[in-house]
């Protein structure tokens, strides 16, 4: 968890960014392992802003070290945003993210 205060640019205000993280990590063999994580940001405006933004991220990934040279990996996050700003729908949203990566070392 972490907590921080600042000062907002144009110094009429403040806000507080408050973050939780869980993770999860497992190596099923030398050659596989799998991770799980859930991120929530928070971002809460002081007056005379009156704002509160959340950010809720989810992930999952699974590495495969093929062999010394070669290794995988495969990710998705799911991510979404709810907003207190009254009349504002757009700052609401809803984000799908698939990664593949392969890598090679020499």
């Amino acid at each position: 968890m972490g907590r921080y205060e600042e000062m907002i640019s144009s110094a009429c205000g403040a806000y507080e960014d408050i973050q939780y993280r869980a993770n999860w990590e497992h190596r099923f063999t030398d050659a596989v392992s799998a991770a799980a994580d859930f991120w929530v940001y928070r971002g809460e405006f002081e007056a005379p802003h009156f704002r509160d933004d959340t950010i809720y991220t989810p992930s999952v990934r699974v590495s495969w070290k093929i062999n010394r040279q070669l290794s995988a990996t495969a990710g998705y996050t799911y991510q979404w945003v709810e907003s207190d700003l009254p009349a504002t729908p757009a700052r609401e949203y809803y984000r799908n993210e698939v990664r593949l990566g392969i890598k090679a070392v020499f």
